[in-house]
């Protein structure tokens, strides 16, 4: 028997009961804690940390002065704002987490715009995400986006309606993987895009 999770909240739920009963599990989560120090657990998504490394690079090349974070309140999600806020990458002066459930960051937005920040790093789950770049871009804010593998979705894309045009991000480019085209095949959709 094998199971295979999506997403770092699911899997550090349901990991640690069956690394007890020693059942091997494939995981695709950015929390490093997922598969830390267990012997049946195979991540095969890069932990926050090396994700982060990425975008640290390309946001001290790019010469960011000041940057906003915003994150999803979401296991995955936090852990690549700790690690980024961590990194000196830049001064973030402005870091807010949301629940997945909201949908309005004017209030944050507008903040943002008061503090001439130059770019934002968007850290949020699939529809917050594009929400957010539609906000920013219809409430003035022109500066740089940036974000993770949350920006590839399609979905993403299809919700922010060309405002995600210009934000660049880091990838591992999972999709192309065999397996996750037959995942793909055989349920319709593609596994990555899961909302936890």
């Amino acid at each position: 028997m094998l199971f295979m999770f999506f997403g770092s909240t699911t899997s550090l739920a349901v990991v640690p009961i069956l690394e007890q009963k020693k059942i091997p599990v494939i995981t695709v989560a950015t929390a490093v804690d997922v598969s830390k120090d267990r012997k049946y657990v195979m991540n095969m998504w890069p932990t926050a940390q090396m994700e982060n490394s990425v975008v640290v690079d390309e946001v001290k090349r790019r010469g960011y002065k000041t940057c906003a974070v915003v994150a999803t309140n979401q296991d995955g999600m936090l852990a690549l704002q700790d690690a980024f806020l961590k990194s000196n990458a830049c001064t973030v002066a402005y870091s807010e987490s949301f629940n997945a459930n909201e949908l309005d960051f004017q209030s944050s937005i507008m903040k943002i715009r008061q503090k001439n920040i130059e770019a934002v790093y968007n850290i949020l789950v699939a529809s917050q995400g594009g929400n957010l770049a539609k906000q920013l871009r219809q409430l003035g804010y022109q500066d740089q986006l940036f974000s993770v593998h949350q920006a590839e979705n399609p979905a993403e894309v299809k919700l922010a309606d060309g405002d995600l045009l210009g934000t660049w991000f880091s990838s591992n480019n999972i999709m192309t993987s065999d397996l996750f085209k037959r995942v793909e095949k055989k349920q319709g959709y593609a596994p990555i895009y899961l909302v936890e």
